[in-house]
């Protein structure tokens, strides 16, 4: 037979255990009254479950218990993913479907991102997203930086266009705050300037280039069949640009250049010519 346990034996490792007994002890596989002495929740383990260890006690407080150890392992990988994605947490880690407020790296700004849109490969900056609510003092500080003066209250939206003068020209265009948050320029005559007295009077004529791709195909295949193509073409294109003069033979306004006209003369000459 076991041994019979003594009564207050029982009781000490119910209070080694965290409980209080309510009653005297019933026994060792009986369920035994006791109240939690961190909590004062009550509970009925039996004396053996408790010796053995496969109980800590109250249940209640050892679910919490584990639940704690738990989120303090998940909390250990989730600041790691937060810090791969760019975020540096500013508060202990809530859980991965709560907002958990952060520094984005990036850009300084406070946010709070979820944990588990971080993990799905979603952003957590509306800023550098492109999404954030955009101050119509700081939109227009932005147009005017440019040299554009808004005409209407910012439209709300980066990618609205926004009616505005440009302050140089006095030209009225509508360009979009989201592209001249990525460098674009907001008056078009005046970037028109710009490449015209950057390439000068050869800007109408590569303008129409497709007008002059017919005049081009002679001397290209010419220059093809003995390797000149590479070293040939720039001066081709340069000619057909500046040099162009009436064709012989057509009427006044249609135009020919002299190395189209050499080429004709080449080809109907006859052999040995």
């Amino acid at each position: 037979m076991p041994r019979r346990i003594d009564p207050a034996t029982a009781v000490a490792v119910m209070r080694a255990a965290g409980l209080e007994p309510l009653g005297p002890y019933p026994g060792a596989n009986v369920a035994w009254e006791c109240r939690c002495a961190q909590h004062a929740h009550a509970v009925a383990p039996t004396f053996t479950s408790v010796r053995s260890g496969a109980i800590s006690g109250c249940r209640r407080c050892g679910r919490t218990a584990a639940g704690e150890r738990r989120r303090i392992a998940g909390q250990e990988k989730a600041e790691a993913d937060m810090r791969i994605a760019g975020f540096e947490p500013l508060e202990p880690y809530p859980g991965a479907r709560m907002k958990w407020r952060c520094r984005h790296t990036a850009c300084g700004r406070t946010v709070r991102p979820r944990l588990t849109k971080i993990r799905a490969g979603g952003g957590g900056c509306r800023a550098c997203a492109g999404r954030a609510p955009v101050d119509p003092a700081t939109a227009a500080a932005d147009m005017r930086a440019i040299g554009m003066e808004p005409l209407e209250p910012f439209p709300g939206r980066v990618g609205d266009r926004w009616k505005c003068r440009c302050v140089r020209c006095g030209h009225t265009g509508t360009p979009t705050l989201n592209n001249i948050r990525r460098g674009q320029g907001g008056c078009y005559d005046c970037a028109r300037r710009v490449r015209q007295s950057r390439f000068g009077g050869q800007g109408e004529g590569f303008g129409r280039m497709p007008d002059l791709v017919p005049d081009l195909v002679p001397d290209l295949v010419s220059d093809l069949v003995s390797d000149r193509l590479p070293d040939r073409l720039p001066d081709l294109v340069s000619d057909r640009v500046s040099g162009r003069r009436e064709r012989p033979g057509r009427a006044s306004g249609e135009v020919l250049t002299g190395g189209y006209a050499a080429s004709r003369a080449a080809v109907s000459a006859p052999p040995g010519c």
